[in-house]
């Protein structure tokens, strides 16, 4: 993340610290408000509401309308979204299968249920694959949260869960299961289909 982000991270938190801030944002997020109303909102004088409002203003989260006889502040939903997905981590979108992928899972897959465990590696290892597109990766399970994971696709949860480990899409110790990182699950699948 680049240095201006992290300043600009660093105060937006700062000033949603102050739990006056906090609920000034929070009202300012339900409609605007014109400086008194929201004086009176807070129990706080007029002067001292301004001071909250500045605050804000210079990070662009909230701007003064003009346009009525009594301005109101509003909250500015724009700088919202930008700081959404420019400075806060976005979640990866799950990994679409390819065309030789989509073909095979056709015909293994019913909805989100696995209709029957291919017998052919090229094929078991599409279907794992998609199965390990379940577990999210660094994220610690228990062998029973394993099992309820497959379980909402098959019934089978002991052989696919096996076969998870000895694939390497999940790594397994002292009892812990883990998701591996899809880069080092393809060197192995590689060696397995010479």
């Amino acid at each position: 993340m680049e240095t201006g982000h992290i300043h600009l991270l660093q105060q937006f938190f700062k000033t949603l610290s102050d739990p006056t801030r906090l609920r000034l944002i929070a009202l300012l997020a339900e409609q605007s408000y014109p400086l008194r109303d929201l004086a009176d909102l807070l129990g706080i004088r007029d002067a001292t509401t301004q001071h909250h409002l500045q605050q804000f203003i210079a990070l662009d989260l909230v701007y003064r309308d003009e346009a009525t006889p009594m301005p109101h502040y509003h909250l500015n939903l724009d700088t919202l979204h930008r700081l959404q997905t420019e400075l806060l981590p976005q979640d990866e979108p799950a990994p679409q299968p390819d065309d030789a992928d989509h073909k095979i899972l056709k015909n293994y897959l019913d909805g989100d249920r696995i209709t029957i465990i291919p017998s052919k590696n090229k094929k078991k290892i599409v279907v794992l694959r998609w199965l390990a597109n379940r577990f999210a990766v660094d994220t610690n399970y228990t062998e029973p949260e394993v099992n309820a994971i497959i379980q909402q696709h098959h019934a089978d949860s002991a052989t696919l869960r096996r076969d998870l480990v000895m694939y390497q899409f999940l790594h397994r110790e002292q009892g812990i299961y883990r998701r591996l990182p899809p880069e080092t699950t393809g060197a192995h699948i590689q060696s397995l289909l010479g």
